[in-house]
């Protein structure tokens, strides 16, 4: 029954509820994973800001999707956004300029 138990409980990730960004920016601040002082804090605050605002898109969009009518609504926004004159074209430079730092990190790699 142990054994049946273990492999039916889902992993912590899933039971508890997601850290604030708060806590994540501690976590990247102050967490045990970083030295004391030195390259690799620098480097895990850095990265930390550079990837907040994926952090908050992600965060908006789980919070969208786990109720349909929540789904609903979006879609309705974002179609009405798209035919609106401009609107659309202004919404597709705000995506690029999001992607920039996703395309930096690709290309670091």
């Amino acid at each position: 029954m142990s054994w049946f138990k273990a492999h039916v409980t889902p992993p912590d990730f899933i039971r508890k509820p997601q850290p604030s960004m708060l806590q994540l920016l501690n976590k990247a601040r102050w967490g045990e994973q970083n030295p004391v002082t030195g390259f690799g804090r620098v480097v895990s605050v850095a990265l930390y800001g550079v990837l907040w605002p994926y952090g908050v898109i992600l965060r908006y969009l789980t919070w969208v999707f786990e109720n349909p009518s929540r789904l609903l609504v979006h879609f309705a926004l974002a179609w009405l956004a798209h035919r609106t004159p401009y609107l659309g074209n202004v919404l597709d430079v705000v995506v690029a300029v999001i992607a920039i730092p996703i395309k930096w990190l690709i290309s670091l790699l």
